[in-house]
């Protein structure tokens, strides 16, 4: 690792430094501010503190470790340049800046562009805090920083580990039937080719109050853990490669306030309560599974009102499991498709199971979904396949069963491949369609621009249908050949008592 320095200032108002450092004072027209000269090394192993006002390049990757502090006062601005970072891998970061004196971390390039700097990257368990900053031109990819220590692979191993750790945990639990209620559906996995301005690795806790991310690559800030954040207040995101925020559902948990025309994009599963923030740019879904782990249970999440909910192509939204329940509380959201030109069935849809008690949904809209098939319920009798007609789309909103505790009112089906709401068939359901009890003209729930319930409506197992006992033994596709060969026995009775 290249050359690396701590800032410093000379006297009261100095930076600690090297003896040999000179501090350089400017006249920037508006009083004085000071460039503060920076002691060689590659880390901060030690607390650290950069007054109030410092102006600092910082030429080569440089961490902190070893339990050190850096500590940044206000007004400060640090200016990276190409193949620089900040690495927090033992240690914290203190950023001290206000709203009429802000830190700035900007890019020391003459031209300013996405991708100057690497960013700042966080993999220590002690807690940080970013306050009255402005982190702009950075983009870097977290597999190319390399610990003090060296280690085998650097970041980059723990990187890997960690992403391969969350999709087993996450596929592995999809595996178990009844764990993830109706089967949740879509991608796990962060965002490829992301390149965040703030990246946390599992494990890293931080504090964002009054920042501004902008002028990055793909991802503003993208974390990886369960509970990334303390808190996260007035986070400002724009001027991005297209996402503003990659988590995983947990974490959006402590988040306060969200800004900018920047989508949030969560993933992975929510065990406990939660309520959301408003995200006016919208949260983009690539996969939510919600449910408690405890039997006794629910975990139970709350949308912010008029909340815009796009779900990646495939995905779904999957509330409540056969062990612990989880529900959903919406008013007045719409829940739509991520696709560049949305179409009927580019989503799963709503999927609820059995404990999803204390759901409301309320005044919403579910469109374009009905991605996938209905599942076929179990059936007994003949083996003799029939040609069957193409199966039917699931419906918008599906359920394993009706719930006292369970409330759809005034919403809006529209524009969907399948039915507005309906009963899951994957075991002995009924099929995809006869929601009774929620499509009642008493609760204002409106269905548009789709099939109806009793045009998909799955046929209910043979074993069960009022049938002679001889009937309930024969195929489908051969009860045509059954009235044949009667009609045949009858016509040789016929000709043999006219022969008589």
């Amino acid at each position: 690792m290249g050359r690396l320095f701590v800032l410093a200032l000379v006297g009261a108002s100095a930076c600690k430094r090297a003896p040999e450092a000179k501090p350089l004072t400017l006249d920037d027209g508006k009083g004085k501010t000071h460039e503060c000269k920076l002691v060689a090394g590659g880390r901060i192993q030690q607390d650290t503190a950069i007054e109030a006002a410092c102006q600092v390049t910082i030429a080569e990757p440089y961490t902190v470790t070893k339990g050190a502090t850096l500590r940044i006062g206000s007004g400060s601005r640090l200016a990276f340049k190409k193949g620089a970072y900040l690495l927090v891998q033992d240690g914290a970061l203190i950023v001290e800046g206000t709203k009429e004196a802000p830190v700035v971390m900007t890019s020391a390039e003459a031209k300013p562009a996405t991708g100057d700097w690497g960013g700042l990257l966080f993999a220590s368990d002690k807690p940080s805090s970013i306050a009255g900053a402005v982190v702009e031109y950075a983009s870097g990819d977290p597999g190319n920083a390399k610990l003090a220590d060296g280690g085998d692979a650097g970041v980059s191993a723990k990187v890997a580990k960690a992403a391969a750790l969350a999709d087993a945990a996450e596929f592995g639990m999809i595996g178990l039937i009844g764990f993830g209620g109706s089967g949740p559906r879509g991608d796990f996995r962060p965002v490829a080719g992301r390149k965040p301005s703030l990246y946390l690795l599992p494990g890293a806790r931080l504090t964002l109050t009054d920042v501004t991310v902008r002028h990055g690559g793909k991802v503003g800030v993208a974390a990886d853990g369960d509970d990334p954040f303390v808190r996260v207040e007035k986070l400002h995101l724009e001027d991005l490669g297209g996402i503003g925020m990659d988590v995983r559902a947990s974490a959006l948990g402590k988040v306060v306030s969200i800004s900018g025309p920047e989508p949030v994009r969560v993933r992975g599963s929510l065990h406990e309560s939660q309520t959301w923030p408003k995200i006016e740019a919208g949260l983009l879904v690539a996969s939510l599974d919600v449910h408690a782990k405890d039997k006794e249970q629910v975990a139970l999440l709350t949308l912010a009102v008029e909340q815009i909910v796009r779900v990646e192509p495939g995905a779904n939204l999957s509330f409540g499991g056969y062990v612990g329940g989880g529900g959903l509380v919406a008013s007045k959201a719409i829940f739509t498709s991520a696709a560049p030109k949305p179409a009927a069935g580019d989503w799963s849809g709503l999927r609820f199971s059995r404990r999803a008690a204390g759901t409301r949904i309320d005044g919403c809209v579910v469109e374009h979904s009905g991605h996938g098939e209905v599942s076929k319920p179990i059936t007994f009798g003949s083996t003799t396949k029939a040609k069957e007609a193409p199966p039917p789309k699931p419906a918008a909103l599906q359920v394993d069963e009706w719930l006292k505790d369970f409330q759809v009112v005034r919403t809006t089906f529209r524009n969907n491949a399948g039915p507005g709401m309906g009963k899951d068939a994957s075991l002995f359901g009924s099929g995809s369609g006869g929601c009774e009890g929620l499509d009642a003209p008493k609760n204002d729930n409106k269905s548009v621009g789709q099939p109806s319930a009793s045009t998909t409506r799955l046929s209910p197992p043979r074993w069960a249908a009022r049938t002679s006992p001889q009937r309930q033994h024969v195929g489908q596709g051969n009860r045509r050949q059954l009235r044949l060969r009667r009609a045949r026995a009858l016509g040789h009775r016929g000709r043999g008592r006219r022969q008589g």
